[in-house]
């Protein structure tokens, strides 16, 4: 059966999908084929885990500077109106 997944993982889906619905029901020959879209569904979940990961770690970091931007801002403000009341007093 291994031999036969092998055979399958050479094809496109497309492929796949054509030569199971060509064998009969219950064989060792579906089975191989059900094991081989089970093997790329994970594989592409794998892939889709990654990049939700990644995209996380990327969405962290701009908050990270977004905040810091902003505290840069509020900094910037509050020395602006500290200045503009020191030369409203004089």
């Amino acid at each position: 059966m291994s031999t036969v997944r092998a055979e399958l993982s050479h094809l496109t889906l497309d492929q796949v999908a054509d030569w199971i619905s060509g064998i009969t029901p219950d064989s060792l020959n579906e089975m191989a084929g059900r094991a081989e879209f089970m093997l790329r569904q994970t594989r592409l979940q794998e892939k889709a885990t990654d990049a939700a990961i990644q995209t996380a770690k990327f969405t962290r970091k701009s908050a990270i500077y977004m905040l810091l931007s902003v505290l840069v801002l509020a900094a910037s403000s509050i020395a602006t109106l500290v200045l503009t009341i020191i030369q409203h007093i004089r």
